[in-house]
Parts: C-alpha cells; structure tokens; sequence
C-alpha cells in the first residue's frame, strides 16, 4: 500500500496542504518554518502507530489517500471540558485530590500519572470506508503502559521514568515508547480495520541528526550515552555477514546430507547435459564465488572448479557434477541479497571518497584504507579508524548504508535533509544514487530538501509547500 496523497488542515493553525505522490521518489522543499520534516513524520507516525505524535501536533485533519482506501484523522476539541477541568482545578487542592476528567467523566487517577501530565482536551477521531474509532490520549497512553507493564525486564521507575532491571537503564517514558518496537502489540488492542492499515508497508525515517545513535541511559538520570553511528553500522554488516554465512552453512549441511540418496535416485537424470555444458556452468560457478570472496563473504580457499575440462568428465561423472552445480547454485543463492547491497555500497562509496577506498571484511564489517596512487603496498598499511574519516565522508557511509541495509522490500523511505554535511557534487549525484538503491529494494522515497542541487533535473518530482500556500495547487 503507498500513499497518493496527503491533505493536512490547519497545520499550525495556519496551513492546508495538498500533497500528491506520483513517483517511486517525491521530493517535498520550501522555506524553513513550513513543516516539511512534519510531514515526513506524519507518514511515519501512521505505519508505526505513533499516534502520541498526532496528539502533540496542532493540525484539525488530516486525510491519507492509500490504494486500499482514504483515512481520516481528525480532532474533537471539547471547550466545555476546558471550562471544567479550570473550575476543577481552581476550587480544589491537586495535592489533596487525585482526579482527572476524560470525556466529561470524573475518572479516580492512579499511579499511572502519565495519563494526565500533559492533558489535552481533544479525542482523535479516525475514519475509514463507513468504518470509525475515537480515541483519547489518556487512554492511548494506558494502553502503552499496560504494553510496558508486559514486558519482563521494565519496572516503572517514577512519574515519567521505567527502569530495565538487567542493564539499570532508565528511560522517559515517551522515549521509551519511540525506541521499542510496539507496533504488534499496539496494532492488537486497535480495531481491526484500523490495525490493518498501517500493516501492508514499512516506514522507515532517516533523520537529519545521523552521525549519533542512542544507547544505553546511565543509571543516572539525565544522561544519555551516544555512540557513531559508523561504528554501530560496520558491527552491524559483519553480523549480517555471519548470519548470511549460517544461513549458507545450513542449506549446505541438509543438502550435503540428502546427496547419495538424490544421486541414485531415479529423479537424477542427466541424459541431456553435455560435457561442455557441465563445464561452462562450472566456469559460472567458479566466476560466482571469486566475486563472493572479492567481499570475504566466501573464504578466499574455496573451490579451484575451473581446473576442470570436458577432457577429463567420464561419462559416469556427469550426473554426479551435475547434481553438484544444481545444489551449489542453491548454496550460494543464499548469498544473493548481501552480495548485491554489499556490491552496490561499496561501488557508491568508492566512487565518491578521495583517497580512500572502503573494504569489506567478515571480522571488521567494512573499514577504510588510505589511498597512494604508484604505492602498490601503501595499502595494507593504513588502515583509517572510522572516526578519520570527515564529517561529510561520515554523512555519506552512514546515509548510503542506511538506505541500502536498513530499507526492507515495498517500504516507504522517508529522508530529512540528505544535503547535511555533503559537497555539492555528491548532493547533485545523491538521487541518481537513490533511484538505484530504491529499484534494489523495491522501495518508495519521499525526501524533503533545502538543496536545489539535490533536486537537480527533477524538478517534476518536487512538491513545493511554499507554491501550495500562495497558489493552493
């Protein structure tokens, strides 16, 4: 399911938007101030069940056009309940009483303080093909603290705070919802239709702070630990390394195990091959794996197929070999998805770096080398740390990956200002960049920019918030 358009109502209190999605790429621009990264992080709020964002957003509706259907989002203000809860508020002592007010109902509070902190007089109302849910906010977030309650490791630590009891991390309690996948759990307790949704797509969001990412919180309050994302990300493909290598390891070893009995199976006919077939497909084979290892994906000592002649196949080997290269092709088949990200980050990232050239490594992920030009051993001798590499160097590995390696199939991938930190010319090369990588992983992106040298010669693809405010288009 991808959307086809977006309208927003009074976001801000001051826009209505029109957005409409025509491509596999949409470029949303205008001046600072207009809402762009806003409504990347309306999408994304949709197919992640962020609906606390549609809380603390100031917009009246919001209408998502999808090819199954059009949603409404919308929100019931409740004047009257306003009035109330300052009558409330004024003629009794809140250290005393410990009351709140949902839909003009007095509702005892408990330990749960969450649920009032930041009370807003207003339901979500959602509405889709005859089909309608209300929700609150201090029901919203009941739920998500019945969901954190559920989880083994959590303790609630304080008003807004819940504590990992392993690790003694501790977390806000917004936060917390951000950095745990709830989506299943969420989707569970909302109206079938309206779980449903948001189910057929992935939304992934690359925001414009890249270089950091969180992890563990101190025991003490307030600080927060970063580390580079570089890092975290070069850990990240030597595990997809190994499991990709386990993956290979268990087709092998059922195979492997099942070979004699297929080999003296009637079903094992191999009338029809030729000799010179065999060997051409063992060429291939061979050719397969040299470019595995040219990654580490495959040990550099594996196999020497192309020393084989149609010379010297018996006639008696032919069914054997041939049942060989058909059980090869599926080992190595698992290999096809990291070969091709693997192939198509490193062939980006080398086309821009000076100097520099990455490599990929089964112990390392991927590292950098320091290029000489006539210096054949220079090499193998200087090996960069990560953190060597500059800022926009940084910007772009970690963009690059993100896209290639964190993009699941049919997903939406929604990217805040990929200008950050990159010279012009890798900005001017950044959608060509894009559309390869989106084609790989049968994505859609959605992209909103500051850079006209991002946007280049597709313009056709831009929707331009400021041209939507004067002219209404």
């Amino acid at each position: 399911m991808f959307i086809k358009s977006i309208s927003i109502k009074k976001l801000f209190g001051l826009f209505d938007y029109n957005l409409n999605f025509k491509d596999e790429i949409n470029i949303i621009t205008a001046p600072n101030g207009y809402g762009k990264t806003i409504c990347l992080k309306i999408i994304h709020s949709l197919f992640t069940y962020d609906y606390l964002y549609y809380f603390n957003l100031d917009f009246s509706e919001i209408i998502f056009e999808t090819e199954s259907g059009t949603l409404k989002i919308s929100k019931d203000i409740f004047k009257e309940e306003v009035n109330k809860k300052k009558r409330f508020t004024q003629s009794h002592s809140l250290d005393d009483e410990f009351f709140y007010f949902e839909n003009s109902i007095i509702i005892e509070n408990n330990e749960d303080d969450e649920v009032d902190e930041d009370y807003r007089p207003f339901n979500l109302r959602f509405n889709f093909e005859g089909y309608e849910y209300v929700l609150t906010e201090s029901k919203f977030k009941r739920q998500l603290i019945n969901i954190l309650s559920e989880i083994s490791n959590l303790r609630k630590a304080g008003r807004n705070e819940w504590i990992n009891i392993k690790t003694r991390e501790i977390s806000g309690f917004e936060q917390l919802i951000k950095e745990l996948d709830l989506t299943k759990p969420i989707r569970n307790f909302l109206p079938e239709w309206l779980g449903n949704f948001s189910t057929g797509h992935t939304s992934y969001f690359i925001q414009d702070q890249r270089l950091l990412k969180r992890i563990n919180k101190s025991p003490h309050k307030n600080l927060n630990s970063y580390v580079q994302a570089i890092d975290t990300y070069a850990k990240e493909l030597k595990n997809h390394l190994i499991q990709s290598s386990l993956d290979f390891s268990v087709i092998s070893q059922d195979l492997d195990s099942t070979f004699p009995q297929r080999l003296l199976s009637k079903d094992n006919s191999s009338t029809n091959v030729s000799k010179e077939k065999i060997v051409e497909e063992l060429n291939k084979v061979q050719g397969n794996r040299e470019k595995l290892k040219k990654f580490d994906i495959l040990p550099k000592n594996t196999s020497v197929d192309s020393l084989i002649t149609a010379k010297n196949i018996d006639d008696i080997y032919v069914s054997v070999l041939n049942l060989y290269l058909n059980d090869t092709k599926l080992k190595l088949k698992k290999f096809d998805d990291i070969y091709k990200k693997i192939n198509l980050f490193s062939s980006i990232l080398n086309t821009k770096l000076s100097f520099k050239k990455i490599k990929i490594d089964s112990e390392k992920g991927f590292y950098f080398i320091r290029q000489i030009e006539n210096n054949i051993d220079y090499e193998k001798e200087h090996i960069l740390n990560l953190s060597q590499l500059s800022s926009g160097e940084q910007h772009q590995v970690v963009l690059i990956y993100e896209l290639i390696f964190n993009t699941k199939e049919d997903s939406i991938v929604l990217i805040d200002e990929p200008e950050i930190s990159l010279h012009v010319v890798w900005q001017e090369q950044f959608l060509d960049d894009l559309k390869m990588i989106t084609e790989m992983n049968k994505a859609k992106a959605i992209i909103a920019t500051h850079s006209p040298q991002i946007i280049g010669d597709y313009w056709d693809l831009v929707i331009d918030l400021e041209e939507i405010r004067k002219f209404g288009l």
